[in-house]
């Protein structure tokens, strides 16, 4: 179980609804050895009658590089605006992605000038 508090951008139009204490949740992850791979699902804090969102995420090589895929669904139950709010949250998910991505690859550059 992995505890997190969110800072991220909330638009302007919905700030008056969501302040940023309320986007907190625990992740429950589960690691499969047979299976090689995580499956998690989110437990929010706050909002736990209209949002669901769960997946799995696996590693593997590909060539000399490794692959990371994650699947999962997000539901947001809220008439009007829900499809808009998950397909918002997902973008700011590929970005994270995008981020960590880069992170992992700059962390490994420096580990291996650090062995030479």
């Amino acid at each position: 179980k992995v505890r997190y508090f969110a800072i991220g951008f909330i638009p302007k139009e919905v700030r008056k609804w969501i302040k940023p204490h309320m986007l907190s949740w625990i992740e429950h992850s589960t690691y499969n050895k047979a299976g090689k791979y995580w499956e998690w699902r989110i437990e929010p804090h706050f909002f736990k009658n209209i949002f669901t969102c769960k997946g799995k995420m696996s590693l593997h090589a590909e060539g000399d590089r490794t692959k990371r895929t994650t699947r999962g669904s997000l539901d947001i139950r809220v008439p009007l605006v829900g499809r808009a709010a998950e397909k918002f949250i997902v973008e700011q998910l590929k970005e994270n992605f995008k981020a960590e991505v880069k992170m992992f690859h700059e962390t490994l550059k420096r580990l291996k000038k650090a062995e030479e």
